[in-house]
């Protein structure tokens, strides 16, 4: 027993000294700082104003091809118009649109027979920007729309009633950031559409209407 002491007084020596070393070591092993301005997955805004949706009003003008159909000439008078929407962005580069637009035209077939209506249209778009380092992208849209005519005024024809015809709805246009949630929108469409009879003279006919329109959109 006494022979075994000394080594036994070593050997927990030994047993300190690398326990020490190890603590030793470990307390001067640093981290390496991360980064404070890396933004986490989860926190990545999808769109370039910070925010995933954007509400939208615009003054438009409708311009109607004129066309015939049945021998008759076919006519709407160019009006000015309004138009609300609301867009919901996946990223920076697609959104969809959900847009109301409203005019009153005058639609005229041949030499006696017009009808005076309110012009509601619904439509709900895909729209795909194009990025840019500036402050300026273009865009562009492509959907479908759902037109409501509704006959108006008091000297339109007897036995005009309303319609709802469908629409194909292209185009393009800049979408110009002002500030941080605030852009001005010039926008070109075209709606590919049938043409209302109202019931009066029963034509199927399909014609396009250049809709040019300046906006502002708010992101949030």
């Amino acid at each position: 027993m006494c022979n075994l002491y000394p080594w036994m007084k070593r050997g927990a020596g030994v047993i300190a000294l690398v326990a020490f070393g190890l603590a030793g070591s470990a307390g001067a092993q640093v981290n390496p700082p991360v980064a404070t301005n890396v933004p986490q997955p989860g926190q990545q805004s999808p769109s370039v104003w910070g925010g995933r949706f954007a509400i939208l009003a615009a003054g438009s003008m409708q311009f109607a091809k004129a066309t015939t159909a049945n021998s008759n000439a076919l006519s709407t008078t160019n009006v000015g118009g309004f138009q609300l929407g609301v867009e919901v962005f996946g990223n920076d580069s697609n959104a969809f649109e959900f847009r109301y637009s409203f005019a009153r035209p005058t639609q005229t077939y041949g030499s006696n027979l017009s009808v005076k209506f309110n012009d509601q249209t619904y439509s709900m778009d895909y729209v795909r920007a194009i990025p840019t380092q500036g402050s300026i992208r273009p865009f562009f849209l492509g959907g479908v729309s759902v037109i409501h005519y509704v006959p108006t005024g008091g000297n339109n024809t007897p036995g005009a009633g309303p319609q709802v015809r469908a629409g194909i709805d292209l185009g393009a246009g800049l979408d110009w950031k002002l500030t941080s949630q605030l852009s001005l929108l010039l926008e070109y469409r075209d709606i590919i559409y049938r043409v209302p009879d109202f019931g009066l003279i029963g034509i199927k006919k399909w014609n396009n209407m250049p809709i040019p329109d300046v906006g502002l959109a708010w992101h949030f």
